[in-house]
C-alpha cells in the first residue's frame, strides 16, 4: 500500500519561502479536496493524504488529532513537513500564517485566472465582445465570464 501512495507523489516539490530550511516539499500529484488536499484511497476508504503520509512513517494517529504543515503546503506530503496537534493548535498554526480569511483572487489554489485576465474581460465587456468569445479565449465557461461581469465573483477587482 505505501508503495501506491509514493507512486502519487511527486517529491521536486517547491521549497516554502518562510521555512527554506525544511527543503522542498513533496507534493500530492493526484486528486485534491476542497482547500487543496490531497486524498488517497484504500480498502474502501479515503484518507486525506498528509494524514495518511504521517501515520506511514508514525503510526496511529490519537484520537481528535490534526496534521499540520510546517510548510503551509496542503499538498504537501513529505513527513518531515507534518506534525501533530489539537483543534488548538491547528487554530493557532491557522491564525500565526495569515489564513484566517480565504485566499481570493490569484492568491486562489483554483484560480484560473489572473487579476489582469479579469479587467481584461472587463474591459472587452464594455468594448462589446460578447462572453462567450471572451470565456473561450481565456478557458472558462461562459458562466465565470457573466459572474465576473455582475462582480459575483473577481468583487475586489
Amino acid at each position: 500500500m505505501a508503495d501506491l501512495f509514493w507512486a502519487k507523489v511527486d517529491k521536486n516539490g517547491p521549497v516554502p519561502a518562510h521555512r527554506a530550511e525544511l527543503g522542498n516539499c513533496w507534493e500530492w500529484a493526484a486528486s485534491t479536496l476542497k482547500g487543496g488536499y490531497g486524498y488517497f484511497k484504500y480498502a474502501g476508504k479515503t484518507a486525506a493524504a498528509h494524514r495518511f503520509s504521517w501515520q506511514l512513517r508514525n503510526g496511529q494517529l490519537p484520537a481528535g488529532a490534526h496534521v499540520l504543515h510546517h510548510c503551509d503546503n496542503p499538498r504537501c506530503v513529505r513527513p518531515e513537513h507534518l506534525f501533530v496537534g489539537n483543534n488548538t493548535d491547528n487554530v493557532a498554526d491557522k491564525v500565526s500564517k495569515g489564513r484566517t480569511n480565504p485566499p481570493r483572487g490569484d492568491n486562489h489554489y483554483r484560480a484560473k485566472l489572473s487579476t489582469a485576465d479579469v479587467v481584461q474581460i472587463r474591459s472587452s465587456l464594455a468594448a462589446g465582445v460578447p462572453r462567450r468569445d471572451l470565456a473561450a479565449r481565456y478557458g472558462v465557461s461562459r458562466s465565470i465570464v457573466d459572474r465576473i461581469a455582475t462582480r459575483e465573483t473577481w468583487a475586489s477587482v
